[in-house]
């Protein structure tokens, strides 16, 4: 709540600013301190939208109530000025500056707060659903140091969702376990403190195996599946070279912490080798890729 209302009062606080910088009759430099209380308001309630957005408050109507609470000392504040003469006064000044200098820090600390959450939470990049329906597919392969085999081997089907839940992909995985790989860029703790998330682009899909001698002997597959909106893939792309640079260390930057590629796995069989059924969502996080169960 206390999120919301600082971006309120401080956007209306810039909007008080604007009005009396043009509306009240006073001497020049008075008029540039209005303005530069105007910027100042407006880049605290930018800031706080940017960074805190997603801590508003989902109800109209305690919107509407924090916009109504915040607005009426604003506009009378507004009115008061207006009707009365303009007249410096050194104590109201030194006030107002307290109480600037007051709703400023409040408003770093709910920006700093939202940054905390960013910084301790997982944020969701694909949802992957194990329906534990299953087909069998022929497959023929060559174990290394061993005779080729050609076996019917039992995949499964696994659902590739966004995280509010459109379609991605639909595939049919075999082995023990499916593997989703992906870059990351991680930024210096700074940045995700502030608010800033690291990035995540999805390569492909493979299998895996829970022991390094079924790894060994069956066979691997790795499929492609496509997250990213096919009009911006050439920008996208033109981004993911500075990865590549950092990766291969042909360059470093201050802000990025690592660029690495990663793999999480999710179970195909449960211990017992029966199909799974569950969903997980493979989420990005100041670590690198994880994932959270879904009930």
């Amino acid at each position: 709540m206390i999120t919301i209302f600082c971006f309120f009062l401080l956007s209306l606080l810039a909007v008080r600013s604007l009005i009396l910088a043009f509306s009240e009759a006073k001497p020049w430099y008075y008029r540039i301190l209005d303005i530069l209380m105007l910027i100042c308001f407006a880049i605290f309630a930018e800031a706080i939208f940017l960074f805190s957005r997603y801590r508003f408050p989902e109800g109209l109507t305690a919107k509407i109530a924090l916009f109504v609470i915040a607005a009426i000392p604003v506009m009378l504040s507004i009115d008061f000025r207006l009707r009365r003469r303009f007249s410096p006064n050194a104590i109201l000044f030194i006030l107002k500056a307290i109480f600037t200098l007051g709703l400023l820090a409040v408003s770093l600390l709910a920006v700093m707060s939202a940054g905390f959450l960013y910084f301790l939470e997982d944020q969701p990049v694909l949802k992957v659903v194990m329906t534990g329906q299953e087909q069998t597919q022929l497959v023929e392969w060559q174990p290394p140091n061993d005779t080729r085999h050609k076996e019917n081997l039992t995949a499964y089907e696994v659902l590739f969702q966004t995280p509010q839940g459109a379609p991605v992909a639909q595939l049919f995985v075999y082995g023990d376990q499916v593997a989703v790989k992906a870059k990351i860029i991680r930024f210096q703790p700074t940045l995700n403190l502030i608010g800033l998330h690291n990035l995540c682009r999805i390569d492909y899909v493979h299998n895996g195996y829970t022991t390094a001698k079924r790894f060994n002997y069956y066979p691997h597959q790795a499929q492609e599946i496509r997250t990213v909106n096919s009009a911006l893939s050439r920008f996208q792309d033109s981004f993911w070279q500075f990865w590549e640079r950092i990766y291969y260390q042909q360059e470093q930057n201050a802000w990025i912490k690592s660029a690495t590629l990663e793999s999480t796995y999710f179970p195909l069989v449960d211990p017992k080798g029966k199909p799974f059924h569950g969903a997980f969502y493979l989420t990005i996080n100041p670590g690198g890729l994880s994932s959270v169960s879904l009930p």
